[in-house]
């Protein structure tokens, strides 16, 4: 207690005592609004002890003027005087042990709060530090997958370059194809309409005295070798006609029909 103040004894006021309060004869003080309460419940706020009379607790003036103190001992013989001052001096003595008392109370359950915040804080610094670990070992793991799908995007827009190259190139030559195609149509159907007379080896070629592809087939295979090669030319000649889609009005060969 700073320069000999005192507090009210209830637990939930603890005010400052300043002027008028209320003194127990078990010793203990109040301030003036609880001690009209323990008053009217006739028994103490702080230890529940029953009041018998009136002289068990008294109204007291903390700050007494001159006159009071000269006139509150007088008459009584010193002996006296130091007994009233003794109890008076056990009484402060008490409320300083119990002000003391408190605050190691306070002291020991704030010390105990501090203890179970420091265990609560350092739980909860393990707990962040494993999920910062986890969330960084989550982070390079999620890193070296985005690496991964990086190289496979870029190995897969140069293999995209490489088949747009391609492409392009046979488009040019789908359209090289086509002009030749086209150039051959012509040339086929200018040939057609002037109906010029036909090369004596193409005729040999294509107009043969056997009539059925077995009988073509086995007199080719039973001559000689220049005349076997020339039906492999014949039957190169059928199938690139039938890739590029042509066929002639009349077929050369009496063996195939359309």
């Amino acid at each position: 207690m700073a320069d000999g103040e005192l507090r009210c004894n209830l637990q939930s006021c603890r005010k400052v005592l300043e002027e008028n309060a209320l003194v127990t004869s078990c010793s203990h003080i109040f301030c003036y609004q609880h001690g009209q309460v323990s008053i009217s419940n006739e028994n103490c706020l702080a230890c529940g002890t029953k009041f018998r009379s009136k002289t068990d607790f008294s109204v007291t003036d903390l700050r007494p003027s001159d006159q009071i103190k000269s006139m509150l001992l007088s008459g009584l013989n010193p002996d006296q005087a130091l007994e009233i001052a003794n109890r008076s001096i056990s009484f402060y003595t008490y409320q300083l042990f119990n002000e003391n008392r408190l605050k190691d109370e306070m002291l020991k359950r704030t010390k105990e709060e501090c203890d179970n915040l420091k265990a609560y804080c350092s739980s909860l610094k393990t707990k962040y530090h494993t999920e910062i670990d986890k969330l960084q070992r989550s982070t390079l793991c999620l890193k070296k997958d985005i690496e991964e799908k990086i190289g496979e995007l870029e190995k897969q827009r140069e293999q995209t370059c490489q088949y747009s190259r391609l492409s392009k190139k046979l488009q040019l030559e789908l359209a090289t194809c086509r002009r030749e195609i086209a150039m051959l149509k012509a040339r086929n159907n200018r040939d057609e309409s002037t109906n010029s007379p036909r090369n004596p080896s193409f005729e040999f070629l294509f107009k043969p005295e056997k009539t059925s592809m077995r009988q073509d087939t086995e007199f080719y295979e039973g001559s000689s070798s220049e005349y076997y090669y020339e039906f492999n030319n014949y039957k190169m000649f059928l199938i690139i006609h039938y890739i590029i889609g042509y066929k002639p009005s009349k077929w050369p060969y009496p063996g195939y029909s359309d």
